[in-house]
């Protein structure tokens, strides 16, 4: 019979030795390539998990967790680690190797606190913690300090794109495609190569430097003696620019038709040279630094250093981010899920900074000039469930203090009272600003203010108060 064939025996002898030679093998180099890691949180109330990274991605069925300290045997391969203790949570990235014995100790900062700075609509804000410039719902360029007062820069001109180097020096443009110059509290026009086609979508950048780049199509122009000249000549159409220090130029170029989200190819102009990486990205800029480059692409983040060699990704959906200044020039933030994240170019820690009011969706970061504070705008709804608006807010960070009592002008305000709107303005001292409906109903607006504070068990003398113009409401 078949079944009892010597041949079929040792056939089947032969591929059961060798299964079980690949099995034996197998096990060994497991056995002998296998590492241990071992992560510490500093605080026994602390947790920790172990992640398997896998092609930029997480591997959530291969995730450990325990409390304070855990010991995993692992194989080769790059692992996230993780201490966390709700609403705070570090994160860094190790890459483990054969046979490695590796100790990692996290330490779990304080939460920080989230403080309000403005009630109010805002985008492309820049700031150095006395005043504050940014575009109003209309795009209108204001400054407002923190008395209350304001002014608009460019009255009924609406700015877009504005691109700040610090609070006293950005670009921006209008509706028709022409550029203005912000530059010590002041806007003025920039005059433009002479062949730029205003009807055309351009593009543009400002280095610290000064230096002024232009984009259109496949040429891009900078700023040379009082007029411009060709910088550049793409073989695509040059989709958007990102200036750095020392005149370093990264450009994302592409086919826009096809390429509807602004993604391309990124080249770098350094010193007169072009150097092409293999990379791609819809946004791009550079630290405060030059020392980093960070791209946005499908996955989220990735980090290239001065030679661009990817250092460090982030998987994360793309959102708000910016790059702190001064001297936190080294640290990278960006909204993920109403929460406000760091990534520490030296450590390479990942870090939550905070979470916004009510968990609203944080739609700008913005650093300050000197690296103190980051800023993010979001939404929030007060305590009534009335008031769904975008405020600012701010997080310290070094060691600033905070009077958590100050909590209550996010929700509190702004908000129409008796006979006024009132907002708020929180830069050195908290200040409420009050638009009465006419100059007759100022005592009554400040009455109401007062009575709102302390509804909120907020004491008004902690508070300046500022009336503002008349404010004619509309029907």
């Amino acid at each position: 019979m078949l079944e009892s064939s010597p041949r079929l025996k040792k056939l089947l002898g032969i591929v059961l030795s060798l299964c079980l030679i690949v099995f034996i093998a197998s096990w060994l180099y497991h056995i002998l390539t296998q590492a241990k890691v071992t992560v510490i949180a500093d605080d026994a109330q602390n947790y920790i998990s172990i992640t398997r990274i896998v092609n930029e991605h997480k591997d959530a069925d291969g995730t450990r967790q325990a409390q304070h300290q855990i010991t995993a045997k692992v194989n080769p391969g790059t692992y996230e680690v993780s201490a966390f203790n709700k609403p705070s949570v570090v994160t860094q990235r190790i890459v483990v190797k054969a046979r490695q014995r590796l100790v990692v100790h996290l330490s779990l900062p304080q939460a920080r606190a989230v403080e309000p700075v403005y009630g109010g609509t805002v985008a492309n804000v820049a700031t150095d913690n006395s005043q504050l410039f940014y575009t109003d719902a209309s795009g209108e360029l204001t400054r407002l300090g923190n008395d209350g007062g304001s002014s608009p820069l460019l009255p009924s001109t609406a700015l877009y794109g504005l691109k700040w180097v610090s609070s006293s020096l950005g670009i921006a443009r209008d509706t028709s495609n022409n550029l203005y110059l912000i530059k010590n509290g002041s806007a003025s026009a920039i005059t433009l190569p002479n062949d730029i086609n205003h009807s055309s979508a351009i593009t543009y950048a400002l280095s610290p430097e000064g230096q002024i780049y232009v984009g259109q199509g496949r040429r891009l122009y900078h700023s040379s003696g009082g007029g411009y000249i060709v910088a550049y000549t793409s073989a695509k159409t040059i989709l958007s620019l990102a200036a750095g220090p020392n005149d370093e130029l990264a450009i994302v170029e592409g086919s826009a038709n096809n390429n509807p989200d602004g993604a391309g190819e990124v080249t770098i102009l350094r010193g007169g040279e072009v150097v092409r990486t293999d990379h791609e990205a819809s946004a791009i800029a550079f630290s405060d630094d030059g020392q980093f480059l960070s791209l946005v692409d499908d996955d989220g983040y990735l980090f290239l250093d001065q030679q661009f060699h990817q250092v460090y990704s982030i998987s994360a959906t793309a959102g708000a981010f910016a790059w702190s200044r001064g001297k936190n020039n080294h640290s990278f933030f960006y909204s993920q899920d109403g929460s406000l994240w760091s990534f520490d170019t030296t450590s390479k820690q990942l870090l939550k900074v905070g979470v916004t009011p009510g968990q609203g969706a944080i739609d700008g970061v913005y650093p300050d000039d000197a690296g103190s504070y980051i800023y993010f705008s979001a939404k929030t709804v007060d305590l009534d469930g009335a008031n769904d608006a975008t405020q600012l807010y701010r997080v310290a960070l070094g060691s600033q203090t905070y009077d958590s009592s100050l909590g209550v002008l996010s929700v509190a305000f702004p908000k129409s009272l008796d006979q006024c709107v009132t907002s708020y303005i929180n830069l050195v001292r908290p200040t409420i600003i009050l638009l009465p409906y006419s100059p007759a109903s100022v005592e009554n607006c400040q009455e109401s203010a007062r009575s709102r504070l302390v509804q909120y068990n907020s004491d008004p003398s902690k508070f300046n108060f500022f009336v503002g113009p008349v404010f004619a409401p509309s029907d």
